[in-house]
């Protein structure tokens, strides 16, 4: 009976991780929000994103542990001067919630300042 009570306990135990996933989701950007308190949490901004078929945009922190691109070049938050309106893929895990959004795909050229 201990063994059966065991595999079940192993088996529910190798299923928990399955139903933890990144996402990614694609949009435009809606705003970026610097964060003033950075070294104290970590977080350097939140990237509110709007998603197509949502009525609300969705917020994601930007950490230390976000990978930046523009295009097919890895850069800095600083570098990467995300603008509103411009095309946007967020790809989060709801694993490291934590660690903010894994990776933030903006497009090669830059928009124009407005």
């Amino acid at each position: 009976m201990t063994r059966l009570w065991m595999a079940v306990i192993l088996a529910a135990s190798s299923v928990l991780p399955i139903a933890a996933h990144e996402v990614t989701y694609e949009g435009t950007v809606a705003a970026v929000e610097l964060n003033r308190y950075s070294a104290a949490d970590g977080i350097l901004a939140r990237l509110k994103v709007n998603v197509r078929d949502m009525k609300r945009p969705m917020v994601f922190d930007i950490t230390q542990y976000t990978r930046l691109w523009r295009g097919n070049r890895s850069v800095t938050f600083a570098t990467a001067r995300i603008q509103s309106d411009e095309p946007v893929r967020v790809t989060f895990s709801d694993e490291e919630a934590d660690k903010g959004a894994l990776e933030i795909r903006l497009s090669a050229v830059e928009p124009a300042a407005r």
